[in-house]
């Protein structure tokens, strides 16, 4: 039995293509995500601290443009 094409999308250019849209909607929505909890104030600075590498850069901006107090 053939399937129609509309069926087959995980194969050949646009499944690489599916596959780069939705990375990407996951990366962007968890900058949104983390954005979000630090302007509600549901990550705060001791959360932030716990990351390795990027806790103590994300506190020294953080703290420059006024979200956390210094």
């Amino acid at each position: 039995m053939c399937r129609p094409f509309l069926l087959r999308m995980d194969t050949g250019m646009v499944g690489g293509l599916q596959r780069s849209l939705t990375f990407g909607a996951v990366f962007f929505g968890c900058f949104v995500y983390v954005a979000a909890m630090i302007l509600l104030r549901g990550l705060i600075e001791e959360d932030l601290r716990r990351l390795p590498m990027v806790g103590t850069v994300g506190i020294r901006f953080l703290q420059r443009i006024g979200v956390y107090k210094a």
